[in-house]
């Protein structure tokens, strides 16, 4: 069974045709894929005990599409209590196939970053996906070994 914040922000994701996923380090693998030269580091100030939950926009469009519409995905996500609503940004290398360091291994470093920073807040130590299109299969290629 979903948990009761897991339940919110699938229902805020549902009318957008969205994967939504949780990831826990404890028991599963990121892609063994090296972090790339580049990657930004997922820094998110003000994380601390709250869930993390990453948005990754689709093919050809950039983290500018969660800012979209009224309330936008970042207001509705952000109203819900104790998650942090993070981007992940991609968008130089947008219509690149999803195995470009910059989007796979770099996004699996975004995963395993945030859900160790919320571990060691004393959060839960998880992370909630919410992904468009082509930011599903990037997910993908982050979190299958």
């Amino acid at each position: 069974m979903k948990s009761h914040l897991a339940r919110e922000v699938a229902a805020v994701a549902a009318g957008l045709l969205l994967a939504v996923a949780i990831y826990s380090p404890a028991g599963a693998k990121t892609s063994a894929l090296p972090q790339p030269a580049g990657c930004p580091s997922p820094a998110v100030p003000g994380l601390g005990t709250r869930t993390p939950v990453l948005l990754v926009h689709g093919f050809n469009e950039g983290p500018f599409v969660w800012n979209e519409g009224t309330p936008s995905m970042l207001d509705a996500i952000g109203a819900i209590p104790n998650v942090k609503a993070v981007a992940f940004n991609y968008y130089a290398e947008r219509t690149s196939w999803v195995t470009d360091p910059l989007i796979g291994a770099c996004l699996a470093t975004w995963i395993t970053d945030l859900a160790t920073a919320s571990m060691n807040a004393g959060g839960p130590g998880k992370v909630i996906i919410v992904a468009h299109s082509m930011g599903g299969l990037a997910v993908r290629c982050a979190v299958e070994p």
